[in-house]
């Protein structure tokens, strides 16, 4: 029996905010900038290579793609506040004040973006909690 059945996502949500929030830190961890300090060997530099493999990093993009197009689908003003709450990081206050709306619409525009997003994840079936899941134990045993 596997320890991490992938048949059923028990808390929809929770698992499409970590999926969004791994994908946008491995673009930031990508994109880092490696500090070269004083007495660092240099040479030791060179033999590192913590860059993903092109099958992760296509993979990736595919995920990333899948969510981004599932995000689009959104109605216009839920997917406004869904990217200003959850990638932006902005309070409901400062959304509200953007779009000149009453936190109240926020709130509820945030839950209808959540419900529809999770509603979408399950009509995708469980094949991408299989591939995400499948994608996290290679890594696992790549460690």
């Amino acid at each position: 029996m596997d320890a991490f059945p992938t048949t059923q996502i028990d808390r929809p949500p929770a698992f499409f905010f970590q999926i969004t929030r791994n994908l946008f830190r491995n673009q930031r961890h990508r994109n880092r900038i490696i500090r070269i300090e004083s007495g660092v060997d240099f040479e030791q530099l060179l033999l590192i290579d913590d860059a993903p493999s092109a099958e992760n990093m296509i993979a990736d993009r595919q995920e990333f793609a899948r969510l981004r197009a599932l995000i689009a689908t959104m109605p216009h003003r839920c997917r406004q506040i869904f990217e200003m709450r959850k990638i932006e990081g902005l309070s409901q206050k400062e959304i509200a004040a953007r779009l000149n709306i009453s936190e109240n619409i926020v709130e509820n525009d945030s839950v209808k973006a959540i419900r529809f997003l999770v509603s979408a994840l399950r009509d995708q079936g469980s094949q991408f909690a299989q591939n995400y899941e499948a994608k996290r134990q290679a890594r696992a045993g790549t460690k």
